[in-house]
């Protein structure tokens, strides 16, 4: 939502999007701005500065508790099908897999980039978020499910988004230089203080990685219990619209599109938060260790299989999910190609 970054400056603030006010538990179908939070508490509890406005862009505000919205990090619950953090070769969607330094993910699907295959997912499950390094092994089943063995080792980290954090280092160089003046100043005047430049809130709008090349008896284009892949979505998916994945933790899972432009305040790990702007909200939530998962169309027509979403973030609430559009044209994906929505 434009704008909407401003309000992640009140505290606790972890979701921004269009929807309806609701008094009482009742929705009174009007206009709001619904702002979720870690915690609502009461206004006599808030200092100055603390409290939301009644109103963003015109439009009123509505304060709902959610919790906090994590990376789907944990995977201490165990898989709903033990099958999914098995050793398979060929490998295919919907499995357990890792980077060498994460716990496990998911699969996402098979994609090409020229003539050349790649495995698609998260960036914090391929690479480590920005940790990892081109080169970087990773593990088929993910090194929480399974040995980092020479057995297990499927491919290698490729390439992926940029994560930018909370308070990132400004890229900027007129800023840089005007805070080098400021520190030499300082400095010269005997003063301790010293400035930095940062980006309050950077915006992201994706969470992806491939790895490989690999080759087909490596892995192929299926995704358990889904089948193989077709297509992918250009258009935007609606509200209402009905999904199903297959993730490491919650085996098959179906559900529906609850929010299409929704802004989202991360916790990635690491003491490292991400502002996530235009994603995908889904219920039922999704459970930790299916970041990574491809989201499609529910539809009974294998021919249907039309890819639309990438897993990457949850509450207990609530799945969220970037868009499939933007990350095949951020990745500069080939294959599976794009369609327009039916």
């Amino acid at each position: 939502m434009k704008g909407s970054e401003s309000l992640f400056r009140y505290p606790g603030v972890v979701k921004i999007k269009r929807g309806v006010k609701t008094r009482r538990g009742v929705e009174t179908g009007e206009p709001a701005v619904v702002v979720s939070v870690k915690q609502k508490k009461d206004i006599s509890c808030l200092g100055v500065g603390e409290i939301i406005p009644p109103t963003f862009n015109g439009v009123a505000t509505d304060v709902v508790e959610e919790g906090p919205i994590k990376a789907l990090n944990d995977v201490e619950s165990p898989p709903s099908d033990p099958n999914v953090k098995k050793w398979y070769r060929p490998a295919f969607g919907g499995l357990s897999i890792g980077h060498m330094d994460v716990t496990a993910g998911t699969l996402g699907c098979i994609i090409k980039i020229g003539n050349d295959r790649f495995i698609l997912s998260n960036k914090h499950v391929l690479g480590n978020c920005n940790e990892g390094k081109i080169g970087d092994p990773v593990y088929q089943p993910g090194p929480y499910d399974g040995k980092c063995a020479k057995k297990h080792l499927l491919s290698y980290y490729r390439a992926g988004c940029k994560l930018q954090y909370v308070n990132s280092p400004s890229q900027c160089a007129i800023s840089n230089r005007i805070v080098n003046h400021l520190n030499l100043l300082a400095e010269h005047l005997g003063r301790q203080t010293r400035f930095r430049a940062v980006v309050e809130f950077p915006i992201n709008f994706t969470d992806w990685a491939y790895a490989g090349p690999v080759s087909e008896e490596e892995a192929i284009n299926h995704i358990a219990y889904i089948g193989p892949v077709h297509h992918v979505m250009l258009t935007p998916p609606y509200v209402g619209m009905p999904f199903k994945y297959t993730g490491r933790t919650s085996g098959f899972k179906t559900g529906i599109v609850t929010a299409i432009d929704v802004s989202i305040r991360v916790e990635m790990g690491n003491n490292h938060d991400a502002i996530f702007d235009d994603q995908i909200e889904f219920q039922p939530c999704a459970l930790g260790g299916d970041r990574g998962s491809v989201m499609l169309v529910n539809s009974n027509d294998i021919a249907d299989n039309i890819i639309f979403g990438l897993l990457f973030a949850g509450s207990g609430q609530f799945g969220y999910a970037c868009k499939a559009s933007r990350v095949w044209s951020e990745a500069g994906i080939d294959w599976p190609g794009c369609m327009l929505a039916k």
